[in-house]
């Protein structure tokens, strides 16, 4: 595959404006859903439940850190408790390349097609100060808000954001 469109979710957000950045004549259009870092620092309280977590290991972190990403009412499918809980429990940790904020220039440099999509309850990072950092800096960037979602918007509005992505991608 010569080029390709490319979507990512949170740390998955962060590896695609990497690739955008890095290999840009590999991404046709990049979409970035609720992107880890990249535009703002983390919250450090993301920092501070991951590590909880991953020294516990265990369903309650895994589930407490969840319904933190979440928007209160909006319950993630217990499928993805247990999918997170597994992936905690087995990973083998060690030295993590952490998501970081891109530096003025390089995000400048990004001349894809961007679709940024965030949720207005977004909670690892500041989305409004995101958002205009990304208006400012990416020279072709559509960005949605996504209401009623925080940073699980694959899970909080599914069916919004199906439209969105795909709108996007045949546009």
């Amino acid at each position: 595959i010569a080029s390709a469109p490319v979507v990512g979710h949170s740390y998955g957000g962060w590896v695609a404006l990497n690739i955008a950045l890095f290999a840009p004549e590999r991404v046709d259009r990049l979409v970035l859903l609720a992107p880890a870092a990249s535009f703002m620092p983390l919250n450090p309280q993301f920092g501070l439940r991951l590590m909880l977590m991953a020294m516990l290991r265990n369903r309650w972190s895994a589930m407490s850190f969840g319904r933190w990403t979440t928007k209160k009412g909006n319950e993630p499918p217990h499928e993805l408790y247990d999918q997170f809980h597994q992936g905690i429990k087995h990973f083998r940790w060690g030295p993590i390349l952490r998501p970081t904020v891109f530096t003025d220039a390089e995000l400048s440099r990004i001349r894809t097609p961007t679709l940024l999509l965030i949720g207005d309850h977004e909670v690892i990072l500041d989305w409004r100060a995101a958002i205009r950092r990304a208006q400012a800096l990416l020279p072709d960037v559509q960005v949605e808000v996504i209401a009623d979602a925080a940073h699980v918007l694959i899970t909080e509005q599914p069916d919004r954001l199906n439209r969105q992505v795909l709108a996007f991608l045949k546009d």
